[in-house]
Order: C-alpha cells, then structure tokens, then sequence
C-alpha cells in the first residue's frame, strides 16, 4: 500500500551529462522519497537512455544518425546493477546485478528485477521489507564502449517505516555534519496523499522553515545545529513526526603545519588553528 501511494506521486529526476558521444547518459528515477512499511513490497520504478552509437543525437525526442554516410560504432548494454550509497556501483556488494556477481546476502529471494539488460527499463521490486532497506538506491549500467562510462548518479531514497502512519525524516549524508557540508532533509508517510503539504519547523519556532518534502542546505553552518521535525498536512488532518537532531560540527579555520629543522636532537612538529584558540 505504502509503496503504490509514493509512486503514485513520484516525480521525474533526469541525470544527463553529454560526453564524447553525442548521444545522452540518462536516469529517471524518483526524485521524492519512497516511503513503505516494514514487510510490504516496493518497486522503484526506473528507466534509461544511454548513448547507443558513436554518432547518435537527439532531435525532437527521437534517436537518429548524424550525417547521411554510415552509421556510427554500435554499442550494447553489457550489465546493469543497483546498490546502495555508491554513485559508481563500485562496491563489493549489489543489491542486484544482472551478471549475478557478489549479491548482498541481506536481498537473497528478496530482489526481483523488472526489466532486461537493454531495455530500457530497470525498476526494481523489494519484498518483505526491513528497517534496514532504508537508503538511498543507485542504479548504474556498463556498455561495451571502450573509454566512455555512465557519469555518476545520486540515486533514488527509501524510507521503511514501522507504521503506516508515520511519519519519518532523515537526514543525508549524516545529521552530523561539518560546517560548510551540504545536508539533504526528506520526509514521507505512507499514508500521505498526493495534496499532501510537508513543512519543517525548528523545535524554538512555530514558523516553518522550509516548505517541501525535501529540505535541501548547500552549505551549514553553526546557526543550523539544533532540533527539527516535519509536518505532514492532509486537509485538516496534521502529523508530525520525530525531532531531528543537526548536529553542525566546526570546521577549523587557517590551520598551519611548522616543522623543526632536523638537526641532532628529535624532529619536532606541530599543528595549531583557529580551533584551538
């Protein structure tokens, strides 16, 4: 239930980067939250495109060829795999990889992937969910092109909640973070509708702060430690959820490195900065 209410209303995210190809590097994934309760099923519906041929474009929406001489290099999907917290997929475990290779423990029977190496479509369904599910799931493929690799990708988030009707907040990379860091805050429900509001409030204040499912700080600083929670608002019916505790660590300032010279007696050296005065 949980699961087709956030697709319902998922939003489309496009990842394209333009390389030496001419044709475009393409993820469309959520870029919402997926919000589902502990046992239930989700898919994280997902699609691609990628550079086909060497000399492919785009034009009005459709694939063609430049030039009216021969068609470019073709080149074909080799694997296609998602993971957790990894832009690249470089990791020694994949939630699903199409060749099978080093399969997370934790997924076994529980991943059932939807689409076929090539065709575009790689949503994926989990079953039986656990608190542990909960992340940020990157889907990345690798063609038979020589030199020419799938930029990086920021990945879609789920959210396994305990109840139907709660109403969960995290924050990413961590809810301790340096100054000057960026901090991404998302909150969802299960149960919440597509006219949903979502507002975030500081614990010290009774106005929002921010406006929207996903609360997103490009650089932090100290003012932004404290305690915050979301506000989930459905009609007249209001939930909040749990406060959010920001942590927003110092980042030391104008730090120097002197060394002795090395002479008879031991080397010395030492480290001072802003932070220690």
């Amino acid at each position: 239930m949980g699961g087709r209410v956030a697709q319902s209303c998922w939003l489309l995210l496009t990842l394209s980067l333009k390389g030496i190809l001419a044709g475009d590097w393409s993820v469309y994934l959520p870029s919402s939250p997926i919000c589902a309760v502990i046992g239930s099923s989700v898919v994280l519906p997902c699609s691609y495109d990628y550079p086909q041929s060497s000399n492919e474009t785009k034009e009005e929406g459709r694939l063609s060829s430049q030039g009216g001489g021969e068609e470019g290099q073709k080149y074909k999907v080799l694997s296609e795999m998602w993971c957790l917290e990894d832009s690249r997929c470089i990791t020694p475990r994949y939630v699903f990889h199409s060749d099978g290779v080093f399969p997370d423990p934790s997924y076994q029977s529980r991943v059932e992937y939807l689409g076929q190496p090539g065709t575009k479509n790689c949503s994926l369904r989990i079953s039986d969910l656990k608190q542990s599910d909960s992340g940020t799931y990157v889907f990345y493929l690798i063609t038979s092109h020589p030199t020419q690799k799938m930029p990086e990708q920021s990945g879609t988030q789920l959210l396994v909640t305990d109840s139907p009707s709660a109403v969960t907040v995290s924050a990413s990379p961590s809810s301790a973070i340096t100054e000057g860091g960026a901090l991404r805050l998302a909150c969802c429900s299960p149960a919440a509708s597509p006219q949903a509001r979502y507002r975030w409030y500081r614990s010290t204040s009774t106005s929002p702060r921010h406006i929207g499912q996903v609360w997103n700080i490009s650089e932090v600083t100290s003012d932004d430690s404290g305690s915050y929670y979301c506000q989930i608002q459905t009609g007249e019916k209001v939930q909040n959820s749990t406060v959010l505790l920001v942590d927003v660590e110092y980042s030391p300032q104008n730090t120097a490195v002197s060394v002795s010279p090395a002479g008879e007696q031991q080397d010395r050296a030492s480290c001072h900065s802003d932070l220690q005065q």
